[in-house]
């Protein structure tokens, strides 16, 4: 307690607290008390960066995540973060999450799973061409060469000179005409 000081330890806990119970605005102002008491405390910034994105605030929290690195060094998790809430910027939080998630989940080989997220980050916000086009791959690579097409056309509609995704529609839609 005595490296930050009982008020911004107070705060802090207080903000976990809040968390816990979902009340994230208010979570959020008691994690940037104790930041703002404790500026060297990048456990309170990590927080404040955390619910900022949670929150939507995608161009705080850009800024946020990016004090978290200043402070606390370059490290994977906190990066990956940073880039979900550039991403986020663009395309919206539930969006990018799901997107990132989807990512995971085919990275793990658990396509399934990955087509549920990509799915989701494509409804989430339908100009997301890069969900669409990892839909359409997932898809793909389960034999679901209708999906895949849709998913695909998507793509091209965003992005007509998506050349990768050109290619794979007609692909599926070659593996559509020879199934029985």
């Amino acid at each position: 307690m005595t490296r930050y000081g009982a008020s911004a330890v107070a705060d802090f806990y207080r903000g976990y607290a809040a968390y816990e119970q979902q009340r994230l605005p208010r979570a959020l102002k008691f994690f940037s008390d104790a930041q703002a008491q404790a500026p060297g405390w990048t456990e309170a910034h990590r927080w404040v960066a955390r619910i900022l994105l949670e929150l939507d605030q995608s161009k705080k929290a850009v800024a946020a995540w990016t004090q978290v690195i200043v402070l606390a060094g370059d490290n994977p998790a906190d990066t990956h973060f940073l880039k979900l809430a550039k991403e986020s910027e663009t395309y919206g939080f539930l969006a990018a999450k799901s997107f990132f998630a989807g990512i995971a989940a085919y990275q793990a080989g658990r396509l399934d799973a990955a087509r549920l997220d990509f799915e989701q980050a494509g409804r989430a916000n339908p100009k997301y061409a890069k969900a669409w086009r990892w839909l359409g791959r997932t898809d793909y690579e389960l034999s679901r060469f209708r999906e895949a097409v849709a998913a695909y056309q998507e793509v091209l509609k965003l992005d007509p000179l998506d050349a990768s995704s050109a290619y794979f529609l007609k692909l599926a839609l070659r593996a559509i005409e020879s199934s029985p």
